[in-house]
Protein backbone atom coordinates (compact mmCIF):
# COMPACT_ATOMS: atom_id res chain seq x y z
CA UNK A 1 0.00 0.00 0.00
CA UNK A 2 0.99 3.58 -0.18
CA UNK A 3 -0.18 6.65 2.57
CA UNK A 4 0.66 10.35 1.87
CA UNK A 5 -0.06 13.15 4.25
CA UNK A 6 -0.78 16.76 3.78
CA UNK A 7 -1.04 19.63 5.27
CA UNK A 8 -2.99 22.57 3.30
CA UNK A 9 -3.50 25.10 5.56
CA UNK A 10 -5.92 25.82 8.88
CA UNK A 11 -9.32 24.98 6.90
CA UNK A 12 -7.13 21.43 5.98
CA UNK A 13 -4.68 20.67 8.32
CA UNK A 14 -4.41 16.70 7.50
CA UNK A 15 -5.03 15.65 4.72
CA UNK A 16 -4.38 12.06 4.10
CA UNK A 17 -4.53 9.71 0.66
CA UNK A 18 -4.08 6.27 0.43
CA UNK A 19 -3.84 3.09 -1.60
CA UNK A 20 -3.97 -0.40 0.02
CA UNK A 21 -3.67 -4.08 -2.83
CA UNK A 22 -4.60 -7.49 -0.62
CA UNK A 23 -2.86 -10.52 -1.97
CA UNK A 24 -2.72 -13.10 -0.71
CA UNK A 25 -3.34 -16.99 -2.68
CA UNK A 26 -5.53 -18.41 -0.05
CA UNK A 27 -8.28 -15.58 -0.39
CA UNK A 28 -10.20 -14.92 -3.79
CA UNK A 29 -9.86 -12.39 -5.61
CA UNK A 30 -7.76 -10.00 -4.96
CA UNK A 31 -8.75 -6.74 -3.18
CA UNK A 32 -8.02 -2.81 -3.97
CA UNK A 33 -8.56 0.07 -1.71
CA UNK A 34 -8.71 4.04 -2.41
CA UNK A 35 -9.58 6.23 0.55
CA UNK A 36 -9.06 9.74 1.81
CA UNK A 37 -8.95 11.63 5.34
CA UNK A 38 -9.52 14.99 6.17
CA UNK A 39 -9.39 16.20 9.74
CA UNK A 40 -8.90 20.21 11.01
CA UNK A 41 -9.87 22.26 13.77
CA UNK A 42 -11.33 25.75 13.17
CA UNK A 43 -11.71 27.97 16.10
CA UNK A 44 -14.46 26.14 18.48
CA UNK A 45 -15.35 23.40 15.78
CA UNK A 46 -13.49 20.78 14.29
CA UNK A 47 -14.19 17.81 12.16
CA UNK A 48 -12.92 14.74 10.42
CA UNK A 49 -13.97 13.13 7.61
CA UNK A 50 -12.70 9.44 5.68
CA UNK A 51 -14.12 7.49 2.87
CA UNK A 52 -12.89 4.43 1.11
CA UNK A 53 -14.20 2.18 -1.92
CA UNK A 54 -13.18 -1.14 -2.50
CA UNK A 55 -12.93 -3.12 -5.63
CA UNK A 56 -12.20 -6.66 -6.01
CA UNK A 57 -10.59 -8.04 -9.06
CA UNK A 58 -12.58 -10.43 -11.26
CA UNK A 59 -15.04 -10.73 -13.18
CA UNK A 60 -18.79 -9.83 -11.73
CA UNK A 61 -17.31 -8.00 -8.99
CA UNK A 62 -19.08 -5.03 -7.16
CA UNK A 63 -17.71 -1.65 -6.26
CA UNK A 64 -18.61 -0.70 -2.25
CA UNK A 65 -17.76 1.53 0.06
CA UNK A 66 -17.70 3.54 3.75
CA UNK A 67 -17.61 6.72 4.57
CA UNK A 68 -17.46 8.69 8.73
CA UNK A 69 -18.20 12.32 9.52
CA UNK A 70 -17.76 13.92 12.58
CA UNK A 71 -18.03 17.22 13.85
CA UNK A 72 -17.11 18.23 16.69
CA UNK A 73 -17.98 21.53 19.10
CA UNK A 74 -15.52 22.77 22.36
CA UNK A 75 -17.76 24.10 24.85
CA UNK A 76 -14.81 25.51 26.57
CA UNK A 77 -11.08 24.99 26.96
CA UNK A 78 -12.18 21.15 28.57
CA UNK A 79 -15.28 20.15 27.15
CA UNK A 80 -16.33 19.00 23.83
CA UNK A 81 -19.21 17.93 22.68
CA UNK A 82 -19.97 15.52 19.03
CA UNK A 83 -21.74 14.10 16.63
CA UNK A 84 -20.83 11.70 13.75
CA UNK A 85 -22.84 9.55 11.06
CA UNK A 86 -21.44 6.43 9.14
CA UNK A 87 -21.96 4.29 6.41
CA UNK A 88 -20.90 0.98 4.82
CA UNK A 89 -22.57 -0.67 2.18
CA UNK A 90 -23.40 -4.74 2.48
CA UNK A 91 -20.54 -5.98 0.87
CA UNK A 92 -17.76 -3.77 2.07
CA UNK A 93 -14.37 -4.94 3.41
CA UNK A 94 -13.27 -3.58 6.78
CA UNK A 95 -9.69 -4.22 5.96
CA UNK A 96 -7.66 -4.54 9.19
CA UNK A 97 -10.16 -3.16 11.80
CA UNK A 98 -9.50 -1.39 14.81
CA UNK A 99 -12.86 -0.62 14.91
CA UNK A 100 -14.13 -0.01 18.62
CA UNK A 101 -13.26 3.43 18.65
CA UNK A 102 -15.50 4.31 16.54
CA UNK A 103 -18.30 1.60 16.39
CA UNK A 104 -18.29 1.49 20.01
CA UNK A 105 -15.63 -0.26 22.53
CA UNK A 106 -17.78 -3.72 22.97
CA UNK A 107 -16.87 -4.52 19.12
CA UNK A 108 -19.58 -6.23 18.71
CA UNK A 109 -20.01 -5.17 15.13
CA UNK A 110 -18.20 -4.74 12.00
CA UNK A 111 -17.90 -1.86 9.38
CA UNK A 112 -19.95 -3.91 6.80
CA UNK A 113 -23.88 -3.58 5.92
CA UNK A 114 -23.85 -0.86 8.66
CA UNK A 115 -25.32 2.54 9.42
CA UNK A 116 -25.97 5.02 12.20
CA UNK A 117 -24.83 7.49 14.56
CA UNK A 118 -23.08 8.26 17.74
CA UNK A 119 -23.33 11.52 19.93
CA UNK A 120 -20.69 11.85 22.58
CA UNK A 121 -19.26 14.20 25.16
CA UNK A 122 -16.08 14.33 26.73
CA UNK A 123 -15.12 16.38 29.77
CA UNK A 124 -11.34 17.49 30.84
CA UNK A 125 -11.54 17.50 35.05
CA UNK A 126 -7.85 18.26 35.48
CA UNK A 127 -4.37 18.18 34.40
CA UNK A 128 -4.54 14.22 34.82
CA UNK A 129 -8.19 13.11 34.65
CA UNK A 130 -10.64 13.05 31.88
CA UNK A 131 -13.45 11.08 30.88
CA UNK A 132 -16.26 10.82 28.38
CA UNK A 133 -19.81 9.14 27.14
CA UNK A 134 -21.14 8.05 23.72
CA UNK A 135 -24.17 7.07 22.60
CA UNK A 136 -24.09 4.82 18.95
CA UNK A 137 -27.16 3.79 17.28
CA UNK A 138 -26.37 0.71 14.96
CA UNK A 139 -28.95 0.26 11.73
CA UNK A 140 -28.17 -2.46 8.76
CA UNK A 141 -27.86 -0.43 5.50
CA UNK A 142 -29.46 -3.31 3.71
CA UNK A 143 -32.25 -5.14 5.48
CA UNK A 144 -32.10 -7.54 3.10
CA UNK A 145 -28.46 -8.48 4.24
CA UNK A 146 -27.42 -9.97 7.59
CA UNK A 147 -25.41 -7.46 9.77
CA UNK A 148 -22.12 -8.31 10.73
CA UNK A 149 -19.72 -8.75 13.82
CA UNK A 150 -16.27 -7.83 14.60
CA UNK A 151 -14.48 -10.27 13.39
CA UNK A 152 -16.38 -10.39 10.10
CA UNK A 153 -19.06 -13.60 10.42
CA UNK A 154 -22.43 -12.89 9.80
CA UNK A 155 -24.78 -11.89 12.99
CA UNK A 156 -27.72 -13.77 13.10
CA UNK A 157 -29.90 -13.93 9.91
CA UNK A 158 -31.80 -11.53 8.16
CA UNK A 159 -34.76 -11.03 9.37
CA UNK A 160 -36.80 -7.58 8.26
CA UNK A 161 -35.76 -4.99 11.20
CA UNK A 162 -33.25 -2.74 10.13
CA UNK A 163 -32.81 -0.86 14.14
CA UNK A 164 -29.31 -3.33 15.51
CA UNK A 165 -28.75 -1.82 18.73
CA UNK A 166 -27.89 1.28 20.99
CA UNK A 167 -25.08 1.29 22.76
CA UNK A 168 -23.66 3.80 25.29
CA UNK A 169 -20.07 3.91 26.47
CA UNK A 170 -18.34 5.27 29.69
CA UNK A 171 -14.86 5.83 29.87
CA UNK A 172 -11.99 7.37 32.03
CA UNK A 173 -8.79 8.04 31.58
CA UNK A 174 -5.92 8.89 34.35
CA UNK A 175 -2.60 10.39 33.70
CA UNK A 176 -0.38 8.17 36.28
CA UNK A 177 2.66 10.06 35.00
CA UNK A 178 4.68 11.16 31.65
CA UNK A 179 4.97 7.60 30.77
CA UNK A 180 1.92 5.84 32.18
CA UNK A 181 -1.52 6.39 31.75
CA UNK A 182 -4.79 4.40 33.15
CA UNK A 183 -8.31 3.77 30.67
CA UNK A 184 -11.13 1.72 32.42
CA UNK A 185 -14.58 2.09 30.95
CA UNK A 186 -18.00 0.19 30.67
CA UNK A 187 -20.18 -0.31 27.97
CA UNK A 188 -24.18 -1.10 27.88
CA UNK A 189 -25.46 -2.86 24.90
CA UNK A 190 -29.62 -2.71 24.51
CA UNK A 191 -30.82 -4.54 22.29
CA UNK A 192 -32.97 -3.51 19.16
CA UNK A 193 -35.17 -5.17 17.45
CA UNK A 194 -32.99 -7.31 14.98
CA UNK A 195 -30.56 -8.09 17.67
CA UNK A 196 -33.65 -9.38 19.71
CA UNK A 197 -34.69 -11.71 16.71
CA UNK A 198 -31.06 -13.19 16.39
CA UNK A 199 -30.59 -13.40 20.15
Amino acid sequence: GAYSSWDFGDNLQNFDLYFLWQVNPSITPDLMGFGFRAKSKLDSLDYRLEATVNKATGSGSTTEYQFDLELGYAVNDDARFAVEGFYASDAYTQWYPTAHKWLGYADYFSRRNIMGARVGLSNKFSDDFSASIDGHFFMRADASKSAFTFGGGAYGTTGSDKSIATEIDVVGNYKVNSAWKLTGGTSLILPGAYMKANA
